[in-house]
């Protein structure tokens, strides 16, 4: 259940936006952080992952449209996208996820906002141009066809406004933060919370990554950062911490090289890590609807 008074969405509902590519998708989920350099990216490649697995029909959108990572990290270092009608069709990533980025292979960037008629046509019939087209998170969400997904989370750049954007632009999205086992994170991510609550965004958790370093010789998590007291924080906003992953230095090669940890590391403590987190995640955007009170 989200955190603020806000209604969550189920995953038995259909997310209703002015967005027509979001039509059949169930649920929204933001991954997103306070600052920058926390993950974010590697846990929700790799927790999509773990839901396709399960048989869960999940798409990701990288809004990180300068700098996109998450394509390279599942495996498809080449994004090309295909436009028909007017929208753009994800790309088929591994185990079924459809992928949404621009092109982090492309020669030229993003178009501007001033080049309103431009951006309207790069990809009419064209699979690079469509590859690269988005110039905003509002581009991104409204151009693109996702078709009927289980669940879509978004990758979003770091800071308060850009969750912002996306729940101005999409009133049901709920949020997940990530944010390394730091103090400097907790408190940027408390003032996060701060401003989720005055603005009414609905956080759906926290999860804690880098919350310590795997060693695989005597296989024990040893510290990492200086810890922070992220129960504290869950406690004071009423959010719940849906999973804590440690450092592995498999995971980031699996993520370098396009891999997909979960399933080459199948027994590995931080695979089920990750795999008790996406089904937090799972469980919390399923919750049923809330009766209303007489």
């Amino acid at each position: 259940m989200f955190s603020t008074v806000k209604e969550p969405h189920t995953a038995n509902s259909v997310v209703r936006t002015d967005f027509p590519g979001l039509s059949q998708v169930k649920s929204i989920v933001a991954f997103a952080s306070a600052k920058g350099g926390t993950g974010k990216s590697t846990l929700a490649t790799n927790i999509a992952a773990v839901l396709a697995l399960k048989g869960r029909k999940v798409g990701i959108a990288d809004a990180e449209l300068e700098a996109p990572s998450v394509a390279p990290m599942l495996g498809v270092p080449r994004l090309r996208l295909s436009a028909a009608n007017g929208l753009i069709e994800p790309a088929s990533g591994p185990f079924g996820i459809r992928i949404v980025a621009n092109d982090p292979t492309a020669d030229e960037p993003p178009v501007s906002f001033a080049d309103e008629e431009v951006q309207m046509d790069a990809g009419a019939g064209s699979d690079a141009g469509a590859s690269r087209m988005f110039a905003s998170l509002e581009d991104l969400l409204g151009r693109t066809r996702f078709g009927a997904l289980d669940l879509l989370l978004i990758d979003l750049p770091p800071g308060f406004r850009h969750v912002l954007r996306l729940c101005q632009l999409v009133a049901r999205a709920g949020v997940v933060m990530v944010l390394p086992a730091s103090a400097s994170a907790a408190t940027a991510v408390r003032r996060s919370l701060e401003k989720a609550q005055r603005k009414g965004v609905g956080v759906i958790g926290l999860i804690e990554n880098l919350q310590g370093f795997y060693c695989g010789n005597c296989h024990s998590v040893r510290p990492l950062l200086p810890r922070a007291d992220l129960g504290a924080l869950a406690r004071d906003f009423n959010v719940p911490i849906l999973g804590r992953v440690p450092f592995d230095s498999r995971l980031a090669e699996a993520c370098d090289t396009g891999r997909s940890f979960v399933r080459d590391y199948p027994d590995a403590p931080v695979t089920k890590l990750i795999y008790e987190a996406a089904q937090a995640l799972w469980a919390a955007v399923s919750a049923p609807h809330p009766a209303p009170r007489s």
